[in-house]
């Protein structure tokens, strides 16, 4: 808990949200029929293909800054992630970083925009 953000911290206070972990996830029904899960954990944003689909790393904001700034990992000063969203056909999401609006594929090739 003392690794959230201020704005997280605040936005967890208004939903009563208390445990950690995963606590909240989003799903798509696909184009082709399976579907695609959306699931943020900690500061990061995960897609998985299907139930049984293999959980793949979406966005790291760390990564992003790491390679553009060179922060290293324990930099804490990194914006939250807030209110991720994916599409109804589950091949884009949505969300706020750093006071932006970004749209990121689900096919995770790509960095967002």
């Amino acid at each position: 808990e003392d690794s959230f953000s201020l704005e997280e911290k605040l936005r967890r206070e208004r939903a009563r949200q208390l445990h950690t972990g995963i606590t909240s996830y989003a799903w798509a029904e696909g184009a082709e029929g399976a579907g695609k899960i959306l699931v943020p954990i900690g500061n990061e944003l995960f897609v998985q293909d299907g139930l049984n689909g293999e959980l793949k790393r979406l966005f790291d904001p760390l990564l992003l800054l790491s390679e553009e700034q060179n922060l290293s990992e324990k930099d804490t000063n990194v914006p939250p992630i807030l209110d991720a969203r994916i599409s109804s056909d589950g091949r884009v999401v949505g969300f706020v970083w750093d006071r932006e609006l970004y749209l990121v594929s689900t096919d995770c090739r790509s960095k967002p925009v």
